[in-house]
């Protein structure tokens, strides 16, 4: 949600379509109103039988189900706030991806009792959503969203220049959330929010063999990878 689903559209007004930019959503009620028209279409697929399956409708049928949750990329409070009452509307299990201004409706977050994907992390603006979104950053906005009960997990993002998870971590326990949570936050609250905590995300008998062992403490900014074991096979070491 935000200024990324609507950033380069424009309605043909007095002119031909003939861009790829002349579409909608143009404007942030355009995109509350379309994912709301989506669901609702597909709250009338799924109250009629039918011959062929739609495999588009179907995932948003699962949706409505409660079998598969919804990952929703905002940022700025008053987005995440819509997002939430579009949830509410019909019945969606929610995953908020990125939450920039989390801390400022964590309590809200916290009832709703949906999870958070915090990241990537950037020092300075690099994009107009970032420029436009991401200006009202607090470094504590982990800490704060874990303190108040709500799950949380640190990504490094996909942009080129991200930190990386344990850069990532460092940051958020050096601003305020506790070495316990941001250790949790990058390994099994992930696996949690995915549905494979059985498999992955902590070192116990009967998990997956894949480990990671490190040269010092895990938050500490001069530890480096040692060795990357995956199903029980090392698959990297340092001094190779």
């Amino acid at each position: 949600m935000g200024s990324d689903s609507t950033r380069g559209n424009r309605i043909p007004w007095r002119e031909r379509p003939d861009s790829f930019y002349y579409r909608r959503p143009t404007t942030r009620m355009a995109v509350a109103w379309m994912l709301r028209k989506s669901f609702f279409d597909a709250q009338q697929y799924a109250a009629v039988s039918h011959e062929r399956e739609d495999p588009e409708m179907e995932v948003l049928a699962a949706a409505l189900r409660g079998s598969v949750p919804i990952r929703i990329t905002v940022r700025r409070a008053i987005d995440i706030r819509t997002a939430f009452r579009i949830a509410d509307e019909y019945g969606l299990r929610i995953i908020v991806d990125e939450c920039t201004e989390g801390y400022k409706v964590a309590e809200l977050i916290a009832e709703k009792q949906a999870p958070v994907v915090i990241g990537p992390f950037y020092f300075y603006p690099r994009n107009y959503s970032q420029y436009s979104e991401g200006r009202e950053f607090n470094w504590n906005n982990a800490g704060i969203l874990a303190d108040a009960g709500v799950k949380v997990a640190l990504a490094s993002g996909a942009e080129a220049e991200a930190v990386d998870l344990l850069s990532a971590a460092v940051f958020a326990v050096r601003h305020g959330m506790s070495r316990e949570q941001a250790l949790k936050a990058i390994t099994l609250t992930p696996a949690e929010i995915l549905g494979v905590a059985d498999r992955v995300g902590s070192l116990k008998e009967g998990n997956d063999a894949d480990i990671l062992v490190l040269s010092g403490d895990p938050l500490a900014s001069t530890t480096r990878l040692e060795r990357v074991i995956l199903n029980g096979r090392t698959v990297y070491r340092a001094e190779q």
